[in-house]
């Protein structure tokens, strides 16, 4: 799957300019030195600064972000500031300044601070938010600065067209290289692994389909950001209509998702669907479905992006007639997780549904590229339903104790059943590469295992081979060392 590796430290000179007294400072990003971008989310981050050349003396910075352009209006990403340090095991503190004040020991020791994404303030561009350094005070000498991006999940109703075509190119560049057909093999001959599903007439539970399908997406996250680290998946929210109320910008539009131009006779769920139609200019424009896996069957229309007749795309499912789709706060009420469970039949698979055509195939649904949309929605969903309650109920943080089934678990199952890897600390396929004879056995597993192991970030979780325990705290919350790297626009980070 390519070479899967993304690092997330930065080493930055300062070299704008020497400070009034002769030194310029240096800064690094998670505390390495290491050449790269750097990436932020809503969750405090580790860094240092340290004068680059020591000194007879003691000498005092401030950190702010830049001031924006002429009229004092912010251009890109904004940060927080505080002081201290980010221990594993422990939940992180607040960072809540719009400025820091340090104090670089003469002899150049690193002085440690965090740094975190300022909710609401996100980047657009690579490199838009911007850290400067002043001299002593915030009205002192500029003497540096260094470019990040707040890089969050948004919806994507709100995409810049660049930060739309950027994503674009990156999933046709991920399906040039052959990668984007990974994903389809996995999630096409995993189904027992991902989802509750049927066998021999009875129902067997799949409870780990949110944290498998956070894992899913996140790798494939991951990989866009090897192609382009300005990449972050944004969310399709199926709850309301697909056009921005202000702007007009369509999902479902030739030049993103794709528009389906044909109006429908009748009932569009008793029709045929019909071609997704691109503008010549779209990265997806020629996209087909041909990449289904050995032993599925041709499926009619392969070869061609398939969804339903066009009916009002402006509409939201649920105020359609064809399928009904709960709000948000419908989705999220339920207390219990086996509850909240439920979601993977409705709003989940009406999502499906609704869409139609190869979105509505389970064997090739992923060709479809709004399935990574749909499903950053359902993650998105999971994390409003953690956030939910105080920090005394069991789904608040982590929400391990509120998962069911627990460990430990014996095979043959007793009732209810579960699937081996849907278990709290199950490790997961196919990242766990544990491969079996294919049959719908609680204990078996796939016969292949596609992929390799999850691709890492330094310092971010899961691991190599991520069990459900591994996706809950999402952003650090509760372990800082369980940040997964990711944050949504409208989830902020509460400690």
């Amino acid at each position: 799957m390519g070479i899967r590796q993304i690092a997330f430290a930065v080493f930055v000179t300062f070299s704008t300019g020497l400070l009034s007294f002769g030194q310029d400072v240096e800064i690094e990003i998670r505390e390495t030195s290491k050449q790269c971008d750097d990436y932020l989310t809503w969750a405090p981050t580790s860094a240092r600064i340290r004068l680059k050349t020591p000194q007879a003396t003691p000498q005092d910075v401030v950190l702010t972000n830049d001031p924006g352009n002429a009229a004092g209006v912010p251009t890109g990403g904004d940060v927080w500031f505080s002081e201290g340090t980010l221990s594993a095991g422990a939940a992180p503190p607040t960072v809540d300044k719009t400025e820091l004040s340090l104090s670089l020991p003469a002899n150049g020791d690193w002085v440690k601070f965090l740094v975190a994404g300022w909710f609401g303030r996100t980047s657009s561009e690579d490199k838009d938010t911007i850290i400067i350094a002043y001299a002593g005070s915030a009205t002192g000498a500029e003497i540096g600065r260094i470019a990040l991006m707040v890089r969050i999940r948004k919806n994507a109703l709100d995409l810049t067209d660049g930060e739309r075509d950027r994503l674009l190119d990156a999933i046709k560049k991920l399906r040039d290289n052959g990668d984007y057909k990974t994903y389809q093999n996995i999630h096409s001959v995993g189904v027992g692994e991902a989802h509750s599903y049927r066998a021999a007439g009875v129902l067997v539970s799949g409870r780990a389909f949110v944290a498998w399908h956070r894992c899913f997406i996140l790798d494939f996250e991951r990989e866009l950001q090897e192609i382009d680290p300005s990449v972050s998946l944004p969310y399709w929210d199926f709850s309301k209509p697909a056009v921005h109320r202000d702007t007009g910008k369509r999902l479902f539009s030739s030049r993103f998702l794709g528009e389906n131009p044909v109006a429908p006779t009748g009932n569009p769920f008793s029709l045929p669907p019909v071609d997704v139609q691109f503008h010549s200019s779209n990265k997806l424009a020629g996209w087909t479905t041909d990449l289904e896996p050995p032993g599925v069957p041709a499926v009619p229309g392969a070869g061609a992006l398939l969804r339903r007749r066009q009916f009002d795309r402006g509409q939201t499912p649920v105020e359609s007639t064809f399928v009904s789709l709960p709000s948000d706060v419908d989705v999220v009420l339920p207390g219990t997780f086996s509850l909240f469970s439920g979601m993977e039949g409705t709003p989940h698979g009406s999502a499906h549904v609704w869409g139609g055509g190869s979105l509505g195939s389970v064997p090739i649904a992923v060709q479809d590229p709004l399935f990574f949309l749909l499903h950053c929605n359902v993650d998105r969903l999971w994390a409003q339903w953690q956030r939910l309650g105080n920090p005394a109920d069991p789904r608040y943080g982590n929400g391990a104790a509120a998962y069911e089934p627990q460990n430990p678990r014996t095979f043959p199952s007793t009732s209810p059943s579960f699937h081996k890897g849907h278990y709290l600390e199950d490790s997961m396929w196919p990242w766990n590469g544990e491969i079996g004879s294919g049959t719908v056995r609680l204990d078996d597993r796939p016969v292949d295992a596609p992929g390799g192991q999850f691709p890492q970030v330094k310092g971010l979780s899961p691991g190599l081979k991520p069990r459900p325990l591994d996706t809950f705290d999402y952003q650090g919350r509760l372990n800082t060392a369980a940040n997964m790297g990711f944050g949504y626009s409208d989830d902020p980070f509460k400690p």
